[in-house]
């Protein structure tokens, strides 16, 4: 029984990359476990029993799936407001200590360096606007 229990945990792990790619995103948990079932059973030739209780293993596991991406997500949220807030404390910070003049010229560097920014993510990586294909590298030489 131990042997059986471990075989199939095993192909399910094995399997869990082979099911994300073949199921759709729109596919229900209860249709991605059929399908996952419907796979094994070709495989393994499980019995009734099995399909059953391997569908619900793979039921719940997409639950507990589900709410780990909700509470990743919430995070990340809370990560970026973290992040904006740090940012606008800093430009507070310094904007406490310039000068008139100085705020003037520090939001021109700023506008400047925004404007570069926006111009480099048109272009693509590495400046690649038109994501022309990089020339062949050159033969090897013969020393």
């Amino acid at each position: 029984m131990k042997k059986l229990f471990y075989s199939i945990a095993l192909v399910a792990i094995a399997m869990c990359g082979y099911a994300q790619k073949a199921v759709k995103p729109n596919v229900s948990a209860r249709e991605r476990a059929d399908k996952f079932v419907t796979m094994l059973d070709s495989q393994l030739a499980l019995s009734n029993d099995q399909k059953q209780k391997i569908k619900q293993i793979e039921i719940e596991n997409a639950k507990k799936i589900k709410e780990f991406r909700k509470q990743d997500e919430s995070e990340m949220k809370k990560k970026i407001e973290q992040r904006k807030n740090l940012a606008k404390n800093l430009k507070e910070e310094i904007n406490a200590i310039l000068t008139t003049e100085q705020k003037k010229k520090f939001a021109e560097m700023k506008s400047e360096l925004k404007d570069k920014m926006d111009e480099m993510r048109k272009k693509g990586p590495k400046g690649n606007k038109n994501n022309d294909k990089m020339p062949p590298p050159p033969p090897p030489s013969n020393n």
